[in-house]
């Protein structure tokens, strides 16, 4: 008797669970963007600071943030809703840099819904020095 109800309920639960149109993935392309306009060459993030994540609040799941190249990164994540927020080095082409930071979806109230197949993100930063 048991077996069958232990059947019946994974079956209710089974049929229960919705699949997610085209895969589970996403592939994010960040896009950095200075106040002035200014065109970033590179953007370096530390990843071993704790505040310094792109983490998905439904999973809890963190990633690593990569060197962002001419103002621009890309990464796959799981589809769901991320909070996004570093600290940086932004280098210019002129050999100028900037101590940078993201805090513009730093929050489970700013955060930001990825449910797309892909998907683009402008990240506002903020000059520190």
């Amino acid at each position: 008797m048991r077996k069958i109800l232990g059947i019946i309920l994974l079956l209710i639960v089974t049929s229960c669970v919705k699949t997610i149109p085209g895969g589970g993935m996403c592939h994010l392309t960040l896009q950095a963007q200075l106040p002035s306009g200014e065109k970033i060459v590179a953007l370096q993030v530390d990843n071993s600071l704790p505040g310094n994540q792109i983490r998905n609040i439904n999973t809890g799941e963190t990633y690593p943030i990569p060197v962002f190249v001419n103002g621009q990164c890309e990464l796959d994540v799981l589809k769901g809703v991320y909070i996004i927020a570093f600290d940086g080095v932004a280098a210019l082409p002129n050999g100028k840099g900037y101590k940078v930071r993201c805090t513009e979806h730093a929050t489970i109230l700013t955060a930001v819904s990825l449910v797309q197949d892909g998907e683009n993100v402008t990240l506002k930063l903020q000059v520190m020095q």
